[in-house]
């Protein structure tokens, strides 16, 4: 008489412990795809605040065709874990190089020098101009920086 009654208990009992499984599976699934566009919202207004400066690019001739980049960085944004130099050859010729060790805190100046014909043989000349873009990390999440965060079209030489 009793053993139908605790069958039934443990029926019950599995029964919902299955549904709170179940919910717990739907709930991390609905999560992740509502977290995806948040999180890369949150990105993008990191990289809206984040005040970077180029403020000397020097081209040397005499060092394997170097450029050595000072970079200013203001307050606000996200933790920079990348950092990505675009020099142009002219007009419409351009090499994208990454930056190694590109963390720069708030409020510092950093010099990075590039040797630009390790990523283009051809780069002989000096660059008329310096981009730079970023990667930010907030939390848990890093993602690129859309556009441009700074420009350089004065660009020493020493030779």
């Amino acid at each position: 008489m009793y053993k139908k009654a605790v069958s039934a208990i443990v029926a019950t009992v599995l029964v919902l412990l299955l549904t709170f499984v179940l919910i717990g599976i739907v709930w991390v699934v609905i999560k992740g795809a509502l977290r995806g566009p948040e999180t890369q919202i949150q990105i993008q207004q990191a990289c809206a605040q984040t005040d970077l400066e180029i403020t000397k690019a020097v081209w040397n001739t005499t060092n394997n065709n170097n450029i050595s980049i000072t970079i200013k960085r203001g307050t606000g944004g996200g933790e920079i874990v990348g950092l990505t130099a675009v020099i142009y050859k002219g007009t419409d010729t351009s090499v994208a190089v990454p930056i190694e060790n590109p963390q720069i805190d708030e409020l510092t100046t950093k010099t990075f020098v590039i040797n630009v014909t390790k990523y283009d043989s051809t780069f002989t000349t000096k660059p008329s101009k310096v981009e730079l873009a970023a990667r930010v990390k907030v939390g848990d999440a890093e993602g690129d920086c859309t556009g441009v965060l700074a420009t350089i079209t004065e660009i020493g030489e020493v030779s």
